[in-house]
């Protein structure tokens, strides 16, 4: 099947590479042909057999490089499981800095998270903006994912280029469900963003109290000011938010 899809997207030539197998040999020869000029008319035979050898790596780094990151974008993703037993190169990137595990979590595709996480591929990885698999999860919604990667390891008190964590992203978005997890993982209710607030006073802004009950009741501090000496109180008097003050 998969074979299949690749010759219809890249042709006969990328498909005869995943169907040969690379026997790396001539292994001192292939290192002196990567870091030396040769003039290919004194070339032997091993020689020429060597830089067949280089350029069908080539074709599987840019098999690698292409076909991953288009799979975890949602092109091909019945066929993810069958690429990966091909390949190994999970943390390629794209231009924004994700990689496949980061573009899996922010579609909160479970299956292939997981996958690529068995695979070994880094849950912790950071793309341009700083935006890591379990931010994007969190700010998605996705709790089976946002789970499965605290699982593995993910940093909890990662912060992304606005100055949030994924206990503020959650606080704000009113995910209790998110909140109680992350907080059952120790985030830090106290660390506030760039300007200052607290994930209860991001809370407490979008009216979201549910989130402001849970997180009082966790211990959340009040009496935090932020960069503008507005407390969370003060925040909620000025969004009217009643049911909150």
């Amino acid at each position: 099947m998969l074979r299949h899809v690749i010759l219809r997207e890249y042709g006969e030539e990328i498909n005869n590479v995943l169907r040969e197998p690379v026997q790396v040999e001539h292994s001192n020869l292939r290192t002196a042909l990567v870091t030396q000029q040769k003039n290919t008319s004194t070339l032997s035979k091993d020689d020429v057999e060597a830089e067949v050898l280089l350029d069908r790596m080539a074709k599987i780094n840019s098999l690698c490089n292409t076909l991953l990151l288009l799979t975890t974008q949602g092109r091909y993703n019945a066929m993810l499981g069958e690429l990966l037993e091909y390949i190994t190169c999970v943390e390629v990137t794209d231009t924004a800095g994700y990689t496949p595990l980061m573009w899996s979590a922010t579609q909160g595709n479970e299956d292939f998270t997981r996958l690529l996480l068995d695979k070994g591929a880094n849950v912790n990885a950071t793309s341009r903006d700083n935006d890591t698999p379990l931010s994007a999860a969190v700010q998605k919604g996705y709790q089976a994912i946002v789970k499965m990667l605290l699982e593995y390891g993910a940093n909890v008190e990662v912060v992304n280029h606005n100055g949030h964590r994924p206990l503020l992203i959650a606080s704000q978005n009113g995910n209790q469900a998110l909140v109680e997890i992350l907080l059952n993982h120790n985030a830090d209710m106290e660390v506030a963003n760039d300007a200052g607030r607290t994930p209860l006073m991001c809370s407490t802004i979008s009216g979201h109290k549910d989130v402001v009950r849970l997180l009082i009741a966790n211990g959340a501090k009040l009496n935090v000011i932020d960069k503008n000496n507005n407390t969370a109180l003060i925040l909620a008097i000025d969004q009217k938010a009643t049911e909150i003050v």
